[in-house]
């Protein structure tokens, strides 16, 4: 998981969503306390699948985001998936 790009994708999300600084999105207290959220800010890895989906949903992340909060990212479609000639493999029935 890219860190830089987990926080970016969060601060992003709230901003769109008018949650001003991390006390707004941990007012419920499910993302543990406000040292805990920081200590796992500095370093995402740490985040559980849970806390992660809890921001998730949240901060309704769109689909095409979410696979960059949960570290999948990096495992798009093979490109030559994309091109004419790897569509054959990938619409086979």
């Amino acid at each position: 998981m890219n860190g830089q790009e987990f926080r970016a994708t969060i601060k992003k999300y709230m901003e769109l969503r008018n949650i001003n600084g991390f006390k707004g999105l941990l007012e419920d207290k499910m993302l543990g306390s406000f040292p805990t959220f920081r200590r796992k800010w500095d370093n995402p890895e740490m985040f559980t699948i849970y806390e992660i989906d809890y921001m998730i949903r949240k901060l309704n992340v769109r689909s095409c985001d979410r696979a960059v909060l949960k570290g999948e990212s990096d495992k798009a479609t093979p490109l030559e998936f994309i091109t004419e000639k790897g569509a054959q493999y990938k619409n086979r029935a």
